[in-house]
């Protein structure tokens, strides 16, 4: 585990990718290699960050739209294409958070 001070600061707001261009401007993206549509799935796993702190990462598919968001509370389910990308971007809010805080937790990517 690894405090707040040594990889954000608190009391701050933190975004990495642009809503405003969300297919060229994202965090990551997951592109479906498969021959056939498949179901990917992303959920933050086992989440622990102090409220009123927040993490969300909207997803948006190939075309810029947002599909939804992913938060420690609600996973997203995208369908996609073959050879169709989904762009991921992160949003943190360390609002109320000190420098000794943990923010810990697992990005899950299932696909079906």
């Amino acid at each position: 585990s690894t405090g707040l001070s040594d990889c954000l600061n608190p009391d701050g707001e933190f975004n990495y990718g642009d809503s405003g261009s969300p297919t060229t401007s994202y965090a990551f993206s997951l592109t479906n290699n498969d021959n056939n549509e498949r179901d990917f799935t992303l959920s933050l796993d086992d989440f622990t960050f102090s409220p009123p702190a927040e993490l969300t990462l909207p997803v948006y598919d190939a075309s810029g739209n947002l599909l939804g968001d992913v938060t420690p509370s609600t996973s997203q389910t995208a369908t996609i294409a073959s050879g169709d990308p989904v762009y991921v971007h992160i949003a943190v809010d360390t609002e109320g958070l000190d420098d000794g805080d943990d923010m810990n937790g697992t990005l899950r990517i299932d696909v079906e």
